[in-house]
């Protein structure tokens, strides 16, 4: 195999981030940009971590795809540099005659591979460098603001790009690469190619540019079950109660052996009979494949002589010091294992982030506070944190958690739980008791918070005896994998946008009904009045968007094409004739809604909560008088805030019936 990497520039398409902009855009590489990314989703997920998917789902969307076309005449490469000199001589002799918004990225010589990697600017080549007679040509073309919306106008984007390349294979691009090739510094291997224009070939259908990540990660359990053979253990004088003991010494030993060897799943040790010891592993992984292969090294595993004499030595040593220690001393063998079953089920995979301040010194004499938490101590307080948490039935017993980093600048440590959840289950629900666990985070002064227990169960498992250790509190900072509540206000980086989806603030998740709308519009309306053209941004087809805006000459509501609005009325829109007429003429309600040809307003039949009397109540419009309608409000808590300010928000709520 021919395989080398090299130091070089490039000038390659690549993803990076758009400014201080919460998108990612396509482009030739420059100096100003420190990152860049292969693909938009590489590019969201690493420059634009907190929304991810919004980041995806507001970027400009560009079609890829993928084509060969001979070139006769090549000569082959002497090395890597060389392959990428001429694959970047290629590109640069095709890129004036692109279509329109239509970038290029050679990165194969036949056999031979040219992968750069636009993030640390090196080139790697692999394969042979022989028969290098047809390129393989790796297509962008982006899709114009109204583009790409449905099957029809992708399939059009793709015919047009391809005929258009089409044309040009058979036209002049066959001289454009030689005239390049002559340039200096020149290229001998390009000077006498030529173009086989019929063997243009595209290699796999088109990357739809509509596909948007889902936000709920997929992933996958797989339950092994199986049975230890084992011989030479007498347990026929044990009591139900001994042999629960023997149960669970096993369990531990086999727990204890596989994790030694590197698998750290949940193990059960569910009975045992006529010399069998019958157990359960349940793997989680990112993929079938992967829970297979991990099903496939355990049960290698469990076939040695070496693991089963471990899982003896390890049983041995849990029972010593027990009432059954000497059925464990005597001289018995484990020498056979059985898979019975394996089950596989999808599950959605959760991560839910945070930080714990803590403070720790060790006791030499006088105390050397706030020391860095060295990671030697994170699987100490990683079991520390589980036990915890699975024994206040927070979390599951299938959850991992690790601890993540730490920072001596801010004596604190990150963590993150992962979760595999079953796909039918509320996933929301599943967080949010986690998260707004009463005794979990933002523990206070709470002697029950789980910070207390942590730092119990942690100290004396440390393995200085002298060392004390401290955690104030759990907070709670971000949650991926959960389908989206919702449009939310962006203020990073004075973005002044709204977001659907990707890492929601806590504080957010805490108050859902204040901070999340079922649109953009109504996001950016609610939080940016001043700009909501700004923050909703540009609208695909506006000339025939249609919206309501208020006639303050006529006192009345009309409807006007977007592009038809002057500026100020694009920052106050609405899309019914009822809420413009709600919102902005209350006091005239039944003659804005009879406004000539908008066919009248209709009631909506939701249930409502409204200021009377002192408090909120619930109704529906029937049931309100018309100069209500405006401080009308879709829950409690939001019509007391809103209509209540000079009393206490929970004074509100009480005389309410509750919020």
């Amino acid at each position: 195999r021919w395989r080398v990497r090299q130091c070089m520039g490039s000038n390659d398409p690549v993803y990076y981030r758009d400014g201080t902009s919460s998108t990612c855009i396509i482009g030739e590489t420059q100096d100003k940009y420190d990152v860049a990314f292969d693909s938009l989703e590489e590019c969201c997920k690493e420059q634009v971590w907190w929304d991810e998917y919004g980041c995806i789902q507001s970027s400009a969307k560009v079609l890829e795809f993928e084509y060969t076309i001979d070139l006769p005449g090549i000569v082959e490469p002497t090395n890597c540099q060389d392959a990428h000199i001429m694959a970047t001589r290629v590109q640069d002799a095709m890129a004036p005659a692109m279509p329109s918004g239509t970038t290029i990225l050679v990165n194969r010589f036949g056999g031979l591979s040219i992968e750069n990697d636009v993030a640390f600017g090196t080139i790697q080549c692999e394969g042979e460098p022989v028969g290098l007679d047809f390129i393989l040509v790796h297509v962008f073309a982006e899709c114009s603001s109204s583009g790409c919306t449905d099957d029809a106008s992708v399939q059009s984007l793709f015919d047009s790009t391809f005929q258009s390349l089409l044309n040009y294979a058979q036209g002049s691009m066959a001289q454009d690469i030689v005239n390049a090739a002559g340039e200096t510094p020149v290229v001998p291997q390009l000077e006498q190619i030529a173009v086989d224009s019929s063997t243009m070939s595209l290699v796999e259908n088109f990357k739809d540019p509509r596909v948007v990540e889902d936000p709920i990660i997929y992933a996958t359990s797989l339950t092994i079950e199986g049975e230890l053979s084992v011989t030479g253990f007498d347990s026929s004088s044990f009591d139900a109660a001994q042999k629960a003991l023997a149960i669970s010494f096993f369990q531990a030993a086999l727990k204890t052996t596989l994790e030694s060897e590197g698998f750290s799943y949940l193990t059960k040790v569910t009975s045992m009979l006529d010399g069998k010891i019958m157990y359960e592993i349940f793997i989680t992984a990112d993929s079938s494949s992967e829970a297979e292969a991990e099903a496939s090294s355990i049960e290698t595993s469990l076939a040695a002589d070496v693991t089963r004499v471990a899982i003896v030595t390890n049983a041995s040593s849990e029972a010593s010091g027990s009432s059954i220690e000497s059925a464990f001393n005597s001289d018995y063998q484990i020498d056979g294992n059985t898979e019975t079953s394996k089950t596989e089920i999808p599950v959605a995979k959760l991560t839910i982030e945070g930080t714990s301040p803590y403070v720790w010194f060790m006791s030499i004499g006088f105390a050397i506070e706030n020391a860095l938490f060295d990671e030697i101590y994170d699987p100490y307080l990683e079991k520390a944190m589980y036990e915890t948490l699975v024994g206040r039935r927070i979390i599951d017993e299938e959850s991992k958690i690790k601890v993540t980093g730490r920072s001596s600048n801010t004596d604190s440590l990150t963590w993150e739980i992962t979760l595999y959840v079953d796909t039918a289950s509320n996933l929301q629900a599943k967080a949010d008791s986690i998260v707004f666990a009463e005794d979990f985070f933002d523990c206070g002064t709470d002697p029950r918070c789980v910070a207390a227990d942590v730092e119990g169960i942690v100290k004396p498992s440390l393995p200085q005896s002298t060392l004390q250790f401290q955690i104030n509190d759990f907070y709670h900072s971000s949650t991926t994998g959960l389908p989206s509540r919702g449009w939310w206000p962006n203020w990073e980086f004075s973005d002044n946008t709204c977001k659907n989806g990707g890492k929601v603030p806590s504080y957010m998740n805490r108050s859902p009904n204040e901070y999340f709308s079922d649109s953009k519009r109504e996001c950016c309306e609610h939080w940016f009045p001043y700009d909501v053209k700004g923050c909703v941004g540009p609208t695909t087809g506006g000339s025939t968007t249609e919206f309501f805006v208020p006639n303050w000459v006529d006192f009345n509501c009309a409807k006007k094409l977007e592009k038809e609005m002057d500026e100020w009325e694009l920052n106050d829109t609405f899309g019914s004739l009822e809420e413009c007429c709600k919102k902005r003429f209350s006091y005239a309600y039944a003659t804005c809604c009879s406004a000539p040809g908008l066919d009248g307003c209709s009631l909506s039949t939701e249930t409502l909560y409204f200021p009377r009397d002192g408090k909120c109540i619930e109704g529906s419009e029937g049931e309100m008088e018309p100069y209500e309608l405006s401080f009308a409000e879709k829950s409690v808590r939001k019509c007391c805030t809103s209509n209540f300010w000079w009393v206490t928000e929970r004074k509100c709520c009480e005389d309410s019936g509750g919020c």
